[in-house]
């Protein structure tokens, strides 16, 4: 820990970017959650708060109290306005409950008991109940009278600061070590988008690089990332794994974000997507691209879009969307949806907007009057916030071997390989073992392998040239000593 005098300025250390120091009643900070900072700068003035700022997951209550312990001058809290997610809840169950043994906040739990949000180890027990014992929380969300919650504070008894020092907790976050990558385009493909999520955090860990932010927060990036998913809708939330950081209930209540047309009273709108393509200047994108597909089902005009010039890109206060545009085609009967990302949190944000995405091109495919096809999720920054690296790490140790280990069939088909003779000869079918007509013959395994690979292009998985490899190899040696050769079909 480390420590410095208290001179009595309010002076935020952890996500200062988005906070506001106020310049009156210093011994209260205000929660604003997701409301909109231009409802803000309307309704409250400047000398109701000595801080005020945003809260966006639960796992950000740690970082409140870390700023109340750097500005022991904050005495009371209180929550107001529009809430998406249920953000503070994990300030609120922290303050009534504590920490467990296992640093999670204690009764913030998911459906099936499992501890919902942890506490990084670096900032001790009795540090939060300092906290807790000093710092009253008000819960006022229900309260749309603005003016009520100004004369809230004002009635509320002025207190002296708690400490004369600041308090500065370590953060333990892991090392991060770098691998080289081929940079930009990493793709990852799964069925499942769980699966697909922990791969890509896998990718991330293991491949990003380490920069800074305009939140004043450090993330780990990889640039453009795709990831492209397979998962049918039936019976999609029965299926989300109860070892996700969210949970069925989460997905459900974040679905309407993405498929109603009407924002979240008082939410900023940047992050309502389905209002917004549902009514950009007066129109209904999604409705008019499925009038187009039905008449026009080959066009490439289907673009719906969230970005708004010159707003979102000269406007620096303003928030801007996240989701920037979706493009849809049709192909084989199916249809096929690509969201592009210009921004991505992958563990706090990706798993709501993905499995929330699916659904809204399944309402596409059906308007359509086609199948549902492959969805391809683009994301231009695909980060880790500093915060979460040790989340991610536990989620990739637990669940990255057992997936890596699952054998995937290549979408591009298989190879039945056999000795005839005096030639190798691979034989490629496509994924349900129907002969395409492609029949390779040679005496090395090296060169069949190379024609394969390098001329054909009829592998797109490293795990079946891994495999193709080593039959070929078996084969090979088949062929020298006369052997007899089977290829192993597990």
């Amino acid at each position: 820990m480390r420590v410095e005098p208290f001179g009595g300025r309010v002076t935020p250390f952890y996500y200062a970017p988005k906070l506001v120091v106020g310049n009156g009643r210093k011994d209260v900070a205000i929660c604003t959650l997701w409301t909109k900072e231009d409802v803000l700068n309307r309704v409250l003035s400047n000398q109701d708060f000595g801080l005020r700022g945003p809260l966006f997951s639960q796992r950000g209550a740690e970082y409140i109290i870390r700023n109340v312990l750097a500005n022991p001058v904050i005495r009371s809290i209180l929550i107001v306005g529009a809430d998406a997610n249920n953000s503070p809840a994990g300030l609120l169950a922290l303050k009534e409950n504590g920490v467990g043994d296992r640093n999670e906040i204690k009764g913030l739990v998911d459906e099936t008991g499992k501890p919902r949000v942890y506490i990084d180890p670096g900032l001790p027990v009795e540090a939060v109940d300092r906290f807790r014992e000093e710092v009253t929380v008000e819960d006022m969300r229900d309260e749309r009278n603005w003016d009520k919650v100004s004369k809230r504070v004002a009635e509320m008894p002025q207190r002296p600061a708690f400490d004369t020092m600041r308090r500065f907790y370590p953060e333990s976050l892991p090392a991060t070590s770098t691998l080289q990558s081929e940079g930009m385009g990493i793709r990852i493909g799964r069925n499942r988008i769980a699966d697909a999520w922990v791969d890509m955090l896998f990718h991330i860990r293991k491949f990003g690089v380490v920069k800074p932010s305009d939140k004043g927060r450090d993330l780990q990036e990889l640039p453009s990332l795709h990831v492209v998913v397979n998962e049918t809708v039936d019976g999609l939330l029965d299926r989300i794994p109860n070892w996700l950081p969210v949970s069925r209930r989460d997905i459900e209540e974040y679905l309407p974000v993405m498929l109603e047309s009407k924002p979240r009273s008082g939410v900023d709108t940047a992050y309502t997507y389905g209002a917004q393509l549902r009514n950009y200047d007066g129109l209904n994108q999604l409705e008019q691209i499925g009038e187009l597909m039905k008449g026009e089902w080959y066009t490439k005009r289907a673009v719906a879009m969230t970005w708004h010039l010159p707003d979102h890109l000269t406007d620096q206060v303003m928030s801007a969307p996240c989701l920037v545009d979706l493009m849809f085609l049709v192909q084989d009967d199916r249809l096929m949806m690509t969201a592009h990302f210009r921004s991505h949190d992958m563990y706090r944000a990706w798993l709501q907007n993905v499995y929330g995405l699916r659904f809204l091109q399944a309402e596409m495919a059906k308007k359509v009057g086609v199948g549902l096809g492959q969805m391809e999720v683009i994301s231009n920054s695909a980060h880790l916030w500093q915060d979460i690296i040790s989340d991610a790490d536990r989620i990739v140790a637990e669940r990255y071997p057992q997936l890596a280990a699952a054998w995937r069939e290549d979408p591009r088909g298989n190879f039945l390989v056999s000795v005839e003779g005096e030639q190798i000869v691979m034989k490629h079918v496509d994924t349900f073992g129907n002969p395409t007509g492609m029949v390779f013959r040679g005496t090395s395994g090296q060169q069949l392998y190379k024609d394969v690979i390098l001329n054909e292009g009829l592998i797109s998985l490293p795990d079946h040239a891994a495999y193709l490899a080593w039959e070929l190899g078996m084969a090979a040696q088949a062929l020298a000593t006369g052997s007899a050769y089977q290829q192993d079909r597990a």
